[in-house]
């Protein structure tokens, strides 16, 4: 899923928005089978755990050539957390201090990629945060993953929805 704000004059690809992420599919036997994701922000990566921790970052899959990161408090959640959008597009291996298991994390300027998604699995995105200067869509937007296990460009993200422009206080 990749998020643009369309104008007449070029598509913005919008980083920082959060998601809360949600899957439903019907398994071949009939029976319902859901997900609950977490949390996901696109163009980056983010984290969240009830306990401070420590997040090494590599583009290495042996994680050679580390990075290292410590979470912060969210004043709203509580919880602590780890968040990035400056990372440059491409794949990133990760782990925190509190877990051996190094995870893959794609980074794709504008979009959460969500690997792995079997078809007709139906995926609801809730915005939980909208990127700096604009404002949050309440209304949850679920797509279908296709035959060919992708999604398509969702553009005019917030139809409807009234869009601060970043740096011009213009409402549109």
């Amino acid at each position: 899923m990749v998020l643009f704000k369309t104008d007449s004059r070029k598509d913005i690809r919008l980083n920082g928005a959060l998601f809360h992420v949600e899957t439903k599919r019907i398994r071949s036997d009939g029976s319902l089978c859901e997900s609950d994701l977490g949390t996901y922000i696109t163009g980056g990566i983010y984290l969240e755990k009830e306990e401070p921790f420590r997040f090494y970052l590599s583009e290495d899959p042996q994680m050679k050539d580390i990075r290292i990161f410590d979470s912060h408090e969210d004043s709203k959640s509580g919880k602590h957390v780890f968040s990035t959008t400056s990372l440059e597009e491409g794949v990133y291996y990760g782990r925190t201090d509190h877990d051996d298991e190094i995870k893959e994390y794609v980074v794709s300027k504008g979009g959460i990629v969500l690997t792995g998604q079997p078809e007709n699995t139906n995926i609801t995105f809730t915005e939980i945060a909208a990127p700096k200067g604009y404002y949050i869509d309440k209304k949850p937007y679920t797509v279908n993953v296709g035959s060919d296990h992708s999604l398509e460009r969702i553009e005019n993200y917030r139809t409807n929805i009234a869009i601060i422009l970043p740096d011009t206080g213009i409402q549109g």
